[in-house]
């Protein structure tokens, strides 16, 4: 079986249900997406914030290194949870890149 590691910030993060990376050639970074539901998670308490560094690896195989995008909670009677999404690191260079007119 695929041991899947994910760290954010410092600390492994567990507790989640469902992890999506894509990488492709006609996409220049790769995106993760999460989803979680425990909320004993240290990082459910207000801690996870974009710009948090990011790495997932498979089978002790760095897949993923990047920085915390986005942060969704989503809170209602019966379920309460977040969704994380992320870019890797080479979105810091499309972001910052310059554009030149003409």
């Amino acid at each position: 079986m695929t041991e899947v590691v994910v760290r954010i910030g410092v600390n492994e993060f567990t507790g989640w249900e469902e992890l999506e990376l894509t990488r492709g050639i006609e996409s220049m970074s790769g995106q993760l997406s999460l989803k979680a539901t425990d909320l004993e998670t240290p990082y459910l308490l207000g801690n996870l914030r974009a710009g948090i560094p990011v790495d997932v690896h498979f089978d002790g195989r760095l897949m993923f290194d990047g920085f915390v995008d986005t942060v969704r909670d989503h809170f209602d009677g019966q379920n309460a949870g977040i969704e994380i999404t992320a870019r890797d690191r080479v979105a810091d260079l499309i972001d910052c890149a310059a554009t030149v007119d003409g």
